[in-house]
């Protein structure tokens, strides 16, 4: 395709680091356009509570195609999570792995208010997240190696041995 329809964004203010990823419904201009719908949805007030914008790119995305995403908000060593559909969140440290929930559903056709849960950060986690175009059998554990390397190390590695060939992908890391 011409255009992606997986989009991500980061923002950082004095309270922490704000991130959202979000993948369009199918391929092309119309994923695309419902990816920037919700991008837009996030950048219009990145520090509110990750439930309340995707409650806001829900109403936003309902006249697109609608989509997958998921917002996190990393602030003094907790972070606040809340997503809809398939996009994968993971914090991993050399010890563990924590899934992030997310909800199902289709952001612009959601019927029930999105929801947000705490999670603790520990020292040094890396906080990873990814589009479905990335297999989520992956296991950092097996590569102690790409635990110490730069997150853009792991985002690549992590695309090129999971990345599926058939659809738009994206992978964020980010170290606390």
């Amino acid at each position: 395709e011409i255009e992606c329809g997986d989009a991500w964004q980061v923002v950082q203010d004095v309270d922490g680091t704000a991130l959202m990823v979000v993948d369009g419904l199918g391929h092309g201009t119309f994923a695309a356009e419902a990816a920037r719908t919700c991008i837009s949805a996030f950048t219009s007030a990145p520090a509110d509570a990750p439930k309340d914008v995707l409650l806001r790119a829900n109403k936003m995305m309902s006249r697109t195609r609608g989509g997958a995403a998921a917002m996190a908000r990393l602030s003094k060593g907790s972070l606040v999570y809340s997503g809809v559909g398939n996009i994968s969140g993971l914090l991993v440290t050399p010890e563990q792995s924590q899934g992030l929930m997310s909800h199902n559903g289709t952001l612009g056709m959601h019927q029930r208010p999105a929801q947000q849960l705490e999670y603790q950060v520990l020292p040094g986690a890396l906080l990873i997240m990814h589009s479905d175009g990335v297999s989520a059998r992956w296991d950092l554990k097996q590569r102690p190696e790409l635990l110490r390397a730069h997150p853009a190390i792991i985002a690549a590695a992590l695309y090129r041995d999971h990345g599926r060939n058939r659809d738009d992908a994206t992978v964020v890391v980010i170290a606390t």
